[in-house]
């Protein structure tokens, strides 16, 4: 599995205070808190669910948050539930289908809400890594050479996808001087749902 970089540095990254010394991740910080609080009541188990929202960088923070949550700490009660706004992609392939696995049994469930066209929503695609390998690839092969040879160079593997259940939010021009709003429901790029505004437009 692969995931962005900075995003997987600003949640699991240890930090030093100012006198030295280590500090908690911002997950595990985050974690304790919530098995404290789990733990000082058996009934919020069954009683509580988790809910994780961000919008844009938090929005990928908490895609990458819901994650963890719901792999590493099975005394969470399920499923774990992120609400992501306007959030840019994560991870690559491998972490996209693990997600959906993770949806599929019931631990994790994603409802990503994008405005059409926005375009925090629409990158990065790829890290910096691939981006470089491509394009050394298309302006020199032999420098190509050299990135394949020293092991720098970045596959596929490196390209990023989305998560979860998109809703999309749409405002579109209908008519002369009529403005509609327009809402679609999909996942897996499938469309299942399009709502339209009051007056069926």
């Amino acid at each position: 599995i692969c995931i962005h970089q900075g995003f997987y540095e600003y949640l699991f990254g240890s930090t030093i205070d100012n006198d030295a010394s280590r500090k908690q991740n911002k997950f595990h910080e985050i974690m304790t808190h919530i098995q404290t609080l789990l733990d000082s009541n058996p009934a919020y188990r069954t009683t509580y669910k988790l809910y994780i929202t961000g919008h844009s960088l938090g929005g990928a923070l908490a895609t990458l948050f819901g994650f963890y949550a719901s792999s590493f700490h099975p005394s969470l009660p399920r499923p774990v539930t992120v609400v992501s706004v306007a959030s840019p992609r994560v991870g690559n392939l491998e972490f996209a289908r693990t997600f959906a696995r993770f949806e599929s049994y019931g631990c994790l469930r994603h409802l990503r809400i994008a405005n059409h066209k926005d375009p925090v929503t629409l990158g990065p695609t790829v890290s910096s890594k691939r981006a470089l390998t491509l394009a050394t690839m298309m302006l020199s092969p032999l420098g190509y050479a050299a990135l394949k040879l020293s092991g720098r160079d970045a596959g596929a593997e490196e390209t990023y996808y989305h998560t979860g259940m998109k809703m999309k939010l749409r405002k579109e021009m209908v008519g002369v001087g009529v403005e509609g709003k327009r809402c679609e429901l999909s996942y897996s790029g499938k469309v299942f749902v399009l709502g339209t505004n009051d007056r069926g437009e």
